[in-house]
């Protein structure tokens, strides 16, 4: 009977790695593309690790995951990588914006909360127009998510944008602007 549950157990674990390898290959590089990246790397007399070239394309998944909303692919993603010192959790896009920048402009609540809840998350982490994501929020009118981030410890409400912009000054919602208000906001 022993024999059954650990041949039980060893499908089980089996079937698990089969999934897990198929939900990869969706974000890991292909074969070829490590390859090019090792000889550029080579090339330029860098090393280029695995681990790095991992750390590169779930950075891409997370902020995908938060741009769109999938929360149980971010908590997978989070869950895998907790206390992993090379996740970079702010990983930004090419216009600087983070996954909790990104998050907090399409309006998915839950995606901030746990991104807030993770290491290396800098709340107050601008684009290139200097925008934060309490600003875009506060312009899209996005009550809970700003709820959420002025509750923060650290959370500056009063940062401008690169054109003066404020969250106070961007939010046309009269609750958002009571909430802003109410936290000293100008």
């Amino acid at each position: 009977m022993a024999d059954n549950s650990i041949n039980d157990d060893e499908n089980t674990k089996t079937l698990a790695f089969s999934r897990l390898q198929e939900e990869a290959k969706a974000w890991l590089p292909t074969d070829e593309e490590v390859q090019r990246r090792a000889k550029l790397a080579e090339k330029n007399r860098a090393k280029t690790p695995s681990l790095g070239v991992l750390k590169t394309h779930t950075g891409k998944a997370i902020y995908k995951a938060a741009k769109e909303g999938d929360l149980a692919t971010l908590q997978r993603l989070s869950e895998e990588w907790m206390g992993n010192d090379v996740m970079n959790w702010a990983n930004p896009d090419h216009f600087g914006r983070t996954p909790l920048f990104s998050a907090s402009s399409k309006g998915h609540t839950d995606i901030v909360k746990v991104l807030v809840s993770l290491p290396g998350i800098d709340i107050n982490k601008a684009d290139k127009n200097d925008v934060t994501p309490l600003l875009v929020a506060c312009y899209k009118g996005r009550t809970d998510i700003v709820k959420v981030l002025v509750s923060l410890p650290g959370i500056d409400i009063n940062k401008a944008s690169s054109n003066d912009r404020t969250p106070l000054g961007v939010a046309d919602n009269e609750e958002i602007r009571a909430i802003l208000r109410a936290k000293g906001a100008r």
